[in-house]
């Protein structure tokens, strides 16, 4: 803590006093100034060296960084200009790069009607998905002017593997109460479980769900696909099974040989999936 310059002049005084015995000059100024707060012997020496050094009485300040801008018009325009650059820059990175405070960062974005949009996590999309998506909507639509229902033909089907963490988003969950709670939530368990689910949908209906192995690979698919896919099938209307075209996606299970195999023997060319030799992609 800083000594104000008068009290920083007595400690000298007492210091040339005492003939520059540091511990010594303490115990004086107690005595002489017993209302005061009293220094270490460090205080005493670090002013008598800093007044040699400098030649003044005020503490050098040392500042690594630039010093803060206030809201100005060039310091609003470098806080839109990083904006523009990284639109998911924060507001701590913009203190940084500006010098400017987080909260005036925050006026500055809000003026010019700039929002902080969330970011939505969505399936990675390789090279040749977009052309593929492209092309398969194409075949739709060449389909339904032979046939306009040809879309409620088309049985569509996942898994989603459902686990005892789940997703969990703290933006948007608290608790209401006078004084904090400290409310925790677990989401690391030592006991752990998953359950992997398959569903589809054709027309208005929906098949399942059922529950597959929580491994599940290509032989696994595929007994589901014999023993169990045509027991899940038995309420919808046997015009449309006959008729049906069977979906899935590219799941290394989904593209098993022997499950390809199956498919082209059970639906010929009425199944959707990936690889050459899928009638549909």
């Amino acid at each position: 803590m800083d000594f104000p310059f008068n009290e920083q002049t007595d400690m000298l005084l007492v210091l040339g006093f005492c003939e520059g015995n540091c511990r010594e000059s303490v115990r004086v100024y107690r005595e002489r100034y017993p209302n005061r707060r009293i220094p270490n012997h460090k205080t005493f020496a670090r002013i008598e060296h800093r007044l040699r050094e400098t030649g003044n009485l005020k503490p050098v300040r040392f500042n690594a960084g630039r010093p803060r801008q206030a809201r100005t018009p060039i310091a609003e325009e470098a806080v839109l200009q990083e904006v523009d650059n990284n639109p998911r820059i924060s507001t701590r990175r913009l203190e940084h790069e500006v010098r400017i405070s987080k909260s005036t960062a925050n006026r500055v974005i809000r003026d010019q009607l700039i929002h902080p949009f969330h970011v939505r996590p969505v399936q990675e999309l390789l090279p040749l998905d977009p052309r593929s998506r492209l092309n398969f909507a194409e075949i739709v639509m060449e389909r339904r002017v032979i046939d306009n229902e040809f879309h409620t033909k088309i049985l569509f089907t996942d898994e989603s593997c459902f686990t005892r963490r789940g997703m969990t988003n703290l933006h948007n969950e608290h608790v209401y109460a006078d004084e904090n709670p400290h409310a925790l939530r677990s989401t690391h368990f030592q006991r752990e479980f998953k359950i992997n689910v398959w569903i589809g949908i054709i027309a208005n209906s929906l098949i399942g769900p059922y529950r597959l192995p929580d491994r599940l690979d290509g032989p696994g698919y595929l007994r589901f696909l014999q023993e169990s896919l045509l027991e899940l099938l038995e309420d919808v209307p046997l015009n449309l099974r006959q008729n049906m075209f069977f979906m899935h996606d590219g799941a290394p299970p989904h593209f098993a040989r022997a499950v390809r195999e199956y498919l082209n023997e059970q639906f010929a060319d009425r199944w959707i999936g990936r690889g050459q030799e899928a009638p549909i992609q």
